[in-house]
Parts: structure tokens; sequence; C-alpha cells
């Protein structure tokens, strides 16, 4: 074989090579070895819209690291040998390597917000729709309703199941939910009142925050159960008559933002926190619990990871009967930022787009299927397809399952000048 001409001298005959167009495989990606004496040449064909050219190079890497391995020592067992070189493993390794997690002041998460209520309280905590509070404004809401939780009865770990909009009613019933000691359990008021009744019986649930029957969906169907059912507008407990309830003893009134609620003596921070459910597509749904001091030290960690301070602005958009549901709206409260409350519409590309100019977010996560969809207004010309010029930006925040549920994104400082004048910058933190 000439490498020079690109002919062979077979026996007389001259062959020579003659190039060929790449013509559709059969499969994703394909590996084709040939023999020639005293070497293999070897070409990998693959899907372009799946693979990109260094990703391909780096699997040629490793299918020669492996090849020059078992040359040197065919007998050794198969998973002893290495697909990376010394370098590579040097970079793995240190990825690998927890870097050193944060000790939050409190275990509890609530205890970690009314410290930045206390040290900023005049500051706006929460925006939905037209309505604004003051992290002083949601923490006294927030102790009136803790209050009157344990006034009916509510115990240390008691299940407290919201049947909510997820605006700010659900805000004041995560926090006054934490602050009482109970355990909070959302629950989407649109499922099937079967699923409802079964999760509501299989938690035991002791109280169940819902929105006034006039505020509901007329198509949605209520339990008909044993626990007591506690009325919410605005944030607050409402009597029979639809008026706010006051509490014995004057309670209620009297829970502002500097008079905490009576905490369950001796509780403990390995208490569940709250229960998550799964959507029970293999069989029954089932309760998964957080303690306070696992969500605590999520928080703080996740929030020095997001670099929140008290100048960002971020979006509570998951349905809050998913765990990134209490992210959005603590990490940002715990270091004195505002949460604008998606609440329970169904938004549009636009209706993002008009939420994050007018608020100005500069912190949005969302799921992959709607970053997908997501376009800048269309003075700007570019859609997610077009990823390579757009002003987003893939930032890594650690394992796969950050990736595959939810794709969060931030909003440089004002420091950092728009990629286009017609849409914000946002840089994507996938």
């Amino acid at each position: 074989y000439d490498e020079q001409s690109s002919h062979i001298d077979w026996g007389g005959l001259e062959l020579g090579r003659f190039e060929l167009d790449q013509q559709e495989g059969q499969f994703d990606i394909t590996l084709e070895m040939m023999d020639t004496n005293d070497s293999f040449h070897g070409v990998i064909k693959y899907d372009v819209e799946l693979f990109d050219e260094p990703s391909i190079q780096r699997l040629a890497n490793h299918f020669l690291q492996l090849a020059a391995a078992v040359a040197e020592n065919p007998r050794l067992p198969l998973d002893d040998y290495n697909l990376v070189d010394s370098r590579q493993q040097a970079e793995l390794l240190a990825l690998a390597s927890p870097r050193p997690a944060i000790t939050p002041d409190s275990p509890f998460p609530h205890q970690l917000f009314e410290a930045q209520a206390a040290a900023t309280p005049n500051a706006v905590a929460a925006i939905g729709g037209d309505t604004a509070w003051t992290f002083a404004e949601l923490n006294t809401r927030a102790n009136r309703l803790a209050v009157q939780l344990q006034q009916h009865g509510l115990s240390p770990a008691g299940r407290v199941v919201c049947l909510l909009d997820g605006g700010l009613n659900t805000a004041v019933a995560l926090l006054a939910t934490l602050k009482a000691g109970g355990t909070y359990v959302p629950l989407n008021v649109n499922d099937p009142t079967p699923r409802l009744q079964q999760i509501m019986r299989d938690c035991d649930a002791e109280i169940v925050l819902a929105l006034p029957k006039a505020d509901r969906d007329p198509t949605c169907a209520e339990p008909p159960l044993k626990p007591q059912w506690l009325r919410l507008r605005h944030g607050e407990c409402l009597d029979d008559a639809g008026q706010p309830q006051a509490a014995a003893n004057g309670q209620a009134q009297a829970g502002d933002s500097a008079m905490p609620v009576a905490f369950p003596g001796e509780f403990s921070a390995e208490q569940p926190a709250y229960v998550m459910y799964t959507s029970g597509s293999t069989g029954m749904p089932k309760g998964v619990c957080v303690s306070h001091r696992a969500l605590a030290e999520h928080l703080v960690n996740i929030g020095a990871q997001y670099s929140y301070t008290a100048v960002d602005r971020a979006l509570q958009f998951a349905n809050t009967t998913f765990d990134p549901s209490l992210e959005q709206m603590l990490a940002p409260w715990i270091a004195g930022a505002r949460v604008v409350f998606r609440g329970g519409e169904l938004w549009t590309p636009a209706d993002l787009w008009h939420c994050v100019e007018e608020q100005q977010l500069t912190m949005i996560n969302l799921p992959p299927k709607r970053w997908a969809t997501t376009t800048c207004p269309p003075a700007c010309g570019w859609s997610s397809s077009a990823a390579t010029s757009s002003p987003w930006r893939p930032w890594p925040i650690g394992d796969r399952a950050s990736s595959v549920c939810s794709t969060p994104m931030v909003r440089p400082k004002p420091s950092s000048p728009p990629a286009c004048s017609t849409c914000p910058t946002i840089v994507l933190r996938a």
C-alpha cells in the first residue's frame, strides 16, 4: 500500500482509491474496521443530528486507548482496562470530587426565611399578578396561618395537604406549615378525586388547605374525607361566611413578623418537612419524605450554586407537586431575592417572555420540553433550534437528574450587555 499515491499493487493489478459520498446508514453510529496487513484502518459513521465531531473524536480516543491496552496485556478481565488516558482520568476525578457542602445556620428552612425577613423586612419577597408582598408582609401572613393550624389541632409533623393554585396562597401555606411544625403535602387540585382520596388516606392528612369554593374550578371534585378543611384567600384563613377568620385569644392578629410562632418543643430536624407523591403510573402513588435538615442544606447549597443575591428576581414556574417548586421559592427567599409566581395559569411562550421583560427576571427554571418551544420575541429572530447563535448558554450544575427534570437559567447582572436589543440576555444553566 502506497500512502503517497493512494494506490495498491496487488500482484500486478494496480488498485486506486475512489472516494464515495457517505450514504444514509441504518444505525445512529457504526464503526467499520479494515485489516491492511500490519495495521487496521477504521471509519466511524454517525448521525450528525445526534452526535457532534468532538463527541465522536472522544469515542474514537476511548477505542484507541482500549485497543492499545488490550494489545499490551490481553489477559486482563475486560473491566480492568481504562477507556481514558491519565489526563482524562484526572479531569473526571476532579469533576467527581464533591465540593465542600455549605452548612446552613439553621436546620429548619423556615428559620432561614425568618432571618432574612428580619434583615430585609421592607424588600419585596413575592409577586403574584398585581399583588406584591414584602418579606414582613409574607412572614406576617405565614405566622398568622401557622397559629391557626396549631389551633385547629395540627400535631408535630402532622400532614397538611395543600389543594391550592400555586400562587401566593401556596407561598403562605408552605411557610405556615413549616413554622407550625407540620409536614407540607402539595396536591394538584385538578387531579382525579380517587387519586386525591387515596393520597389523603395514605398520608393520614390532618388538615386540608384549599381555595374557597367560589374561587375554584367547578369541575374539580373534592374528596369527602375526615381532615379539617380550611379555606384560603390572599393567604388568609376564611370563616364560613367567607371572611378572614380570627384566631382564639387574638393570637392570629398578634402574629406579626417580629413574633415567631410557638415551634413544637423537642422537634427534630430529621422530621419530614414535606412529602411528594409519585405519579402512580406503575401502581399506587408513593410518598417520598424529605426532612427539614435535608431541605435546608439543599437550599443553601443550590442558592450558592446559582449565586443568588438580594438583587435577583426568580420565577416560580414548576407545578407544586414537584420538588423544584420548593427550590424556586425558598432558595431565593433565604438570599433576600424576590419570587414571581406563575400561579395556576397555563402560559404560552409569549406569556413567559412578557413576564421576563415586565418583571426583569434574572432566574427562570423550565422543563426541557418548555425550553425547546421557547423563542425570543419576533423582532429578535432567534429560536431554540438556533442555539449556537442564541443569547442562552449552558452551565452544568451537577447530577444527571438536574438536567433531566429541569433546566435552570439565569440572566447576567446588569453589567453584562444583552445579546440583542429586543430580549433580555439569559444564560442557560442546564
